[in-house]
């Protein structure tokens, strides 16, 4: 356990052009998304924006970032992201602090951002926040880890600011909660800026149906069950960021495209579907409510 700690120190004092002395360096490791940008196309490109002009994120391997003037390695592997701060200089530990949990926070947030649009699996991906720091008097490597579903709760969000603090020697308690829940959200504030999602209603008016799915290309084309209103309209609301999508109801089994969007678009295997365009401004379709 404590050599692993000590290569990623090694590899992060390299790159930070900080002494190889473990004792001085404390990290975070954020497991449980963001394995490659194959699986998790938004989240990288939201990462890529959001530590610009440092990076980009790499794949495999490590990276220098910089966040309130305060230097970084991030290190990533398909098991998930580590980031490795340095205690020696002269640095506020408040800053430090800040710089780490603002920088956990947009990888938790970017991961569940790209999971916003696949509920089903959101609901059940579990993030093991670990904060580790080698201790100097046992002698051993000391981890304390959260875990929470996504979204993180504001709750875990004050454990891992706790944990931080105390590992950092700053006053833990409310003090150190709020400041966490600060960070958290502004780092969810960024990244929306980057990358804003819209409230989008389905809606399919055919009442004598006795079961309406909605399937496309926004939740991998897995058939989600819409609900049908006292006046006989189906409806499914969800958050959608910008972008194209295709999409069709399945309506007691059978597919079928939305009859009141004109807007269709074939795909690879030959099927015809109907196209949703989401923008800044607003949807091309009726489909879109803001």
């Amino acid at each position: 356990m404590g050599r692993g700690f000590k290569e990623s120190v090694a590899r992060a004092a390299a790159l930070m052009g900080t002494p190889n002395e473990y004792a001085k360096y404390v990290s975070l490791k954020v497991q449980g998304g963001l394995c490659c940008p194959r699986h998790y196309g938004r989240a990288w490109n939201l990462l890529d924006q959001y530590i610009t002009p440092c990076g980009p994120l790499k794949d495999q391997g490590d990276i220098l970032v910089e966040k309130h003037g305060v230097k970084l390695a991030l290190e990533h592997e398909e098991s998930g992201s580590e980031i490795i701060a340095y205690l020696g200089k002269t640095i506020a530990k408040v800053v430090l602090a800040k710089s780490v949990l603002g920088l956990a926070g947009a990888l938790a947030n970017a991961i569940g951002k790209d999971l916003e649009t696949r509920r089903d699996e959101a609901n059940f991906t579990v993030l093991r926040m670990t904060v580790r720091r080698w201790s100097t008097e046992r002698d051993v490597l000391e981890e304390k880890t959260v875990e929470a579903t996504l979204p993180v709760p504001h709750r875990a969000v004050g454990n891992l600011g706790e944990i931080l603090a105390e590992c950092l020697g700053l006053p833990t308690g409310k003090e150190a909660r709020m400041r966490a829940h600060e960070l958290w959200d502004e780092s969810y504030a960024a990244l929306d800026a980057l990358s804003p999602s819209f409230e989008t209603t389905f809606r399919l008016g055919i009442p004598e149906a006795q079961v309406v799915q909605l399937a496309g290309s926004f939740n991998f084309w897995k058939a989600e069950y819409m609900s049908r209103r006292d006046t006989g309209e189906w409806m499914l609301s969800m958050r959608l960021p910008e972008g194209k999508y295709l999409y069709k109801f399945v309506v007691d089994g059978w597919w079928m495209n939305d009859p009141v969007n004109r807007q269709t678009e074939g795909d690879q295997q030959g099927n015809l579907n109907s196209v949703l365009c989401i923008a800044r401004q607003g949807s091309s379709t009726t489909q879109h409510e803001k």
